[in-house]
């Protein structure tokens, strides 16, 4: 049985470990790592950086644990991403890079007008993977609040950068995934229950639960909700045993991440594999690393990542820093 503490430190690490082993080769092809797989931490790849360097993946996710080490407040979040985009804090050496656009535009916005309520992308092509690479700790301070309360509190943290409903559910999808991994359920069954309790609350009509990912209330709400399901597929309709993967595509587009994180999740039976499988598969490397990271440290606990993977990270002293203070803070919880 792994416990919680366990699941914590590998829900964190995971992110990390899964970032840094990507960062190094970040934008290559998946025929590219066909014929040069990453099997361990590598460096001086595409940003040139020392084996262990983590990104703005981790960066942003420590700057949400450093919120939720205190009081949660947005405000408070957002101005820890404006220390990371612009001071270069919660980074492993002092300079902060792989900036996506939606994320730049949305910190620039809240810098000037201070308000994460509204500075948020919610463009349409505003749908990267920016708020999904960051949100996993965020479960752990919801996790036992009612659905809805879940829903509007994503729906937030999310749309400090990534407003759009797309971006929101994804996020939604994913933390409630990690939600029923997190209380004993088997993955398979997980997403199965995932996808089904919202395809049945969406049928019913459940105007709490649909207006919950809106900040306001709209006779559209519904037809929003179902239109954007069209673009889950994968979780609309199901998978079919084995996933291929000759057609999944890693980009930085925020559904691609969240099917290449769930088919690997699916797929495979270790930490190291499942993550491997990820990076492996190409592109966004370094996100879809760390997304499938974190779900797989949950699923297999901190204790079953390769030690060296953990020691081989840069800047392990500023992690301790934060992961530390969050792991005794939420472990004292119970499952």
């Amino acid at each position: 049985m792994i416990n919680l503490k366990d699941k914590i430190l590998g829900s964190i690490y995971g992110v990390i470990i899964g970032d840094a082993l990507g960062v190094p080769v970040e934008f290559h092809s998946k025929a590219y790592l066909k014929n040069n797989p990453i099997s361990e931490m590598t460096g001086y790849g595409t940003y040139n950086q020392p084996p262990g360097t983590w990104s703005d993946d981790s960066s942003m996710t420590l700057c949400l644990i450093d919120m939720l080490n205190g009081e949660y407040n947005l405000h408070i979040l957002a101005d820890n991403f404006v220390k990371w985009r612009f001071d270069s804090q919660f980074t492993p050496f002092n300079h902060a890079f792989d900036v996506g656009n939606t994320t730049r535009s949305a910190l620039s916005r809240y810098k000037r007008n201070k308000d994460p309520f509204k500075s948020g992308e919610k463009s349409v092509t505003s749908n990267g993977n920016g708020s999904l690479m960051r949100i996993l700790p965020l479960l752990f301070y919801i996790k036992d609040f009612s659905e809805i309360k879940r829903i509007e509190i994503i729906r937030d943290v999310s749309s400090i950068t990534h407003a759009h409903i797309r971006s929101v559910l994804a996020c939604y999808f994913y933390l409630e995934f990690a939600l029923k991994i997190l209380n004993g359920v088997d993955k398979v069954a997980a997403f199965n229950i995932t996808r089904s309790e919202y395809i049945n609350k969406i049928e019913s009509n459940n105007s709490e639960f649909i207006n919950a990912f809106f900040k306001e209330e709209s006779e559209n709400n519904y037809d929003i909700l179902v239109k954007e399901f069209n673009h889950f597929p994968y979780i609309q309709n199901g998978y079919q045993f084995p996933i291929k993967f000759d057609n999944l595509v890693s980009d930085g587009y925020v559904v691609n991440t969240l099917d290449t994180a769930f088919s690997c999740i699916l797929s495979e039976n270790t930490f190291e594999s499942t993550v491997l499988k990820s990076i492996n598969n190409g592109e966004d490397t370094d996100t879809s690393g760390a997304v499938t990271g974190g779900l797989a440290g949950i699923i297999y606990g901190y204790s079953n990542i390769p030690s060296n993977w953990v020691d081989g990270l840069q800047n392990v002293e500023l992690l301790e820093k934060y992961i530390s203070l969050f792991t005794n803070k939420y472990s004292k919880q119970n499952l």
